[in-house]
Formats: structure tokens, sequence, C-alpha cells
């Protein structure tokens, strides 16, 4: 299991998570109340996204998922890191890649104040989302696809898996039976030693995030999923740095 850790932008730090053994991601059987409504509400999306072309349904779900882009690159990052209760079946050790720039303890601290900031933050949210499933369900008796239900159903799930997400980070971060392997990497710090001024100045040219993401073509840096997560985090860069300084 590898994490890549990439400082692209002033104040900000994209994260990676490379998962090399699917089943890691499974899940596990639980009974208890809260769990029955979170299934509920994924097996609700799901059904959508499964829905016929054409249909409504699978026309809301298409929507949905550009509205779901404008979601923090941190969530879906969260989102990708398997629950706590399998990496401690089978995980103990973890790879770190990042540039030279980054120091070790700076990342872990980062890691682990990341990680308690969003389990506090998607908790709330997702007992949020809980709390106006009913609500949301109430709109069923118009006629058409239940919009509310849809995207609250999918909050719901989201919200669910990055809790599990940041839980699972800083029990990776702070449990001294897993082993974390440190590895900087030629790459990434010729890149970063061009680039170092334009971090400065809080702007990367696209050309040198078409550089950085034809790293992805490398097993090392994670494949299609690096470069998809990479190219979200950047257009959501952008469109933040177009509200904050050009179009004031």
């Amino acid at each position: 299991m590898r994490f890549i850790f990439l400082p692209l932008y002033k104040n900000h730090l994209f994260k990676h998570a490379a998962i090399r053994t699917p089943s890691l991601l499974t899940d596990g059987n639980s009974t208890s109340y809260t769990n029955k409504v979170i299934n509920w509400g994924i097996h609700k999306y799901h059904a959508l996204e499964k829905a016929k072309e054409g249909t409504i349904s699978h026309k809301l779900s298409v929507y949905g998922n550009k509205v779901l882009e404008k979601i923090s690159q941190d969530e879906w990052f969260l989102k990708s890191i398997p629950k706590q209760e399998n990496l401690k079946a089978s995980i103990k050790k973890v790879e770190f890649l990042y540039p030279s720039k980054l120091d070790n303890v700076e990342l872990l601290n980062h890691l682990k104040s990341f990680a308690v900031e969003k389990m506090v933050m998607h908790q709330k949210y997702l007992y949020l989302s809980i709390l106006v499933l009913p609500v949301s369900i109430s709109f069923s008796i118009l006629p058409g696809p239940n919009l509310p239900l849809a995207y609250n159903a999918f909050r719901l799930y989201s919200h669910y898996y990055a809790l599990h997400g940041a839980k699972s980070l800083k029990y990776l971060a702070e449990n001294k039976d897993v082993k974390i392997e440190f590895l900087k990497n030629e790459k990434l710090d010729a890149f970063f030693n061009k680039i170092e001024k334009n971090i400065e100045y809080e702007v990367i040219s696209p050309s040198q995030v078409e550089e950085l993401l034809q790293l992805h073509n490398t097993e090392e840096f994670g494949g299609e999923n690096f470069y998809r997560d990479l190219e979200r985090t950047h257009h959501q860069f952008l469109k933040a740095y177009e509200s904050e300084y050009i179009n004031k």
C-alpha cells in the first residue's frame, strides 16, 4: 500500500492512496442500526448508477456525478483508504512517496492533524445526513425521481467512507506496529526543483501539470487513479484561484 504526497500548491498538499490489494476495500458485516441506514443509502445511490441508459434515473446519476466532481479531492482521498479493521488484519508496512523538499516529521504531523480534523467534520455531516433522511424520503410522494433522497444518500455514503478513511490514516500515522517506509524520488525532486518559483506565487502552468500527469504511466505513481485525482485537484485549485484573485 502506497501513499503519494505532493506539495503542488502553496499551503496545500496533494494526497493520493495507491491500493494494490483490492480485498482491502471490502466491507465487514455490521448489524448496528446506523450501519443499516448507511448501507440502505449506499444501495439507493448504486441503484441510480445501474439504471438503464436513457432513463431519468440514469440521467440523474450522470448529472449527479458531474456535481460530485466539485467535492474536495481530500474527501475523495479519504474515501479511497481501506477501513481500519481491514488494515489491522493485513498491513504491516506502508510506503510514503514524496519529493525531498518535504520533511518526514512535518509530513507525519500534518497527516495526524489532517486526519483528526476530517474525522470531526465527516462524523458531524454523517449524522446530519442521517437526521435529514426522513425528510428526503418524504419527497417520494411526488412524481419523478426523488432528487433530495438521491443526493442525501450519496452524501451519507461519502461521509461514511471519508470518516473511516480519516480513522485509518490516523491509525497508520500513529501506530508503531505499522512500518512507514519513506521513499524519495528523483523524478519528483527534479520536477519540484524546476517549478518551485511557480508554487511560491501559487500558480502552476498547464504544461507543468501535464508533465506531472505523465507520471501516471509509471506503476509507482498509481496509474489511472493517480491521473484522475491529480487532474481533479488541479481543476479545483484553478477554480478557487480564479474566484479569489481573477474574478474580483
